[in-house]
């Protein structure tokens, strides 16, 4: 019984840290970006693989680290094809290194910005009631000097 509860306990959080991670890939598009990339990474592999003559899993690799701006080096496009897919793989791996970079940087800096605000709008609330009693004081000191 106590086996089921964990597993239980273990899926409702597994569902709770999808639900907060689909928030994330869906920011900004991109969840789109990401099916483009995938799309381009395949094809520009397989355009590897069959104008190179290597197995689709060597091509794979290098679209990987290509893509990535990584670029190993092991394995490079020598037709013409291969280059273009090599230069295809280029630009969107630059474009996905900064969609991943703002994205996670603008989550942060929205979390910041709540809290901040949380913090301006509970500080606000204060100084008023503060000047409501320094008001209320005020009055009382002129009721008594009169």
């Amino acid at each position: 019984r106590v086996s089921r509860v964990f597993t239980f306990l273990r899926i409702v959080r597994l569902i709770g840290l999808t639900g907060r991670l689909n928030r994330f890939i869906e920011k900004d598009g991109l969840l789109y970006y990401l099916y483009v990339t995938c799309a381009v990474l395949l094809i520009s592999a397989s355009m590897y693989s069959i104008s190179e003559g290597t197995h689709f899993s060597t091509a794979l690799w290098w679209a990987i680290t290509t893509a990535s701006t990584v670029g190993y080096g092991d394995i490079s496009p020598t037709t013409t094809i291969g280059r273009i897919a090599g230069v295809l793989l280029m630009l969107v791996g630059i474009g996905l290194i900064g969609v991943i970079t703002s994205t996670i940087t603008d989550y942060f800096s929205q979390e910041d910005n709540n809290q901040i605000q949380d913090k301006l709008d509970q500080i606000e609330r204060e100084n008023r009631e503060l000047r409501k009693e320094l008001q209320e004081l005020n009055e009382h000191l002129n009721h008594l000097t009169k």
